[in-house]
């Protein structure tokens, strides 16, 4: 078993029954020149990112993301490794808060973006964010359970 990434890209490579110094990942140029060659930097970026979209369309990977202070209607959690919330837990509670859609909201409160209060309701609000209902009228912590990214190789 590989246990970096010199040793996976050589194990790669002997697997594929080439040699060391053979050039992979070689990636034509678009316009007909000759293809460029990625350093061992792109390749393990290309790895990476397999590995990151196999986690988002196939494979559960567990993930908690833990927020100690927040403020608003919406929370932004593109730089973590979560990918979908699942569960959202206001303030150590033991009771997740409740899942809803923009729609049903919007149906129940149509200023739904303004009022204020303790959430009891969150939802997705676009790619990456997470909306609440109500907004938090004081500073909350909550942990958000779901589906996350692998931790990339170095």
């Amino acid at each position: 078993m590989a246990k970096g990434f010199s040793d996976l890209k050589i194990e790669t490579l002997r697997l594929l029954n080439e040699t060391n110094d053979s050039v992979i990942a070689e990636v034509p140029a678009g316009d007909g020149t000759t293809a460029t060659a990625s350093n061992n930097a792109g390749i393990l970026q290309y790895l990476n990112e397999a590995a990151f979209d196999l986690c988002r369309t196939c494979v559960y990977l567990p993930t908690t993301l833990t927020v100690a202070s927040h403020t608003g209607r919406t929370y932004d959690f593109s730089g973590s490794a979560l990918v979908a919330p699942i569960t959202i837990h206001i303030n150590s509670n033991t009771a997740p808060i409740t899942p809803c859609g923009e729609n049903e909201l919007r149906s129940y409160d149509l200023s739904y973006t303004t009022t204020s209060g303790e959430p009891t309701y969150w939802y997705e609000a676009g790619y990456n964010n997470i909306g609440f209902y109500a907004v938090p009228s004081t500073s909350i912590a909550f942990t958000a359970r779901g589906a996350g990214l692998p931790a990339a190789i170095l």
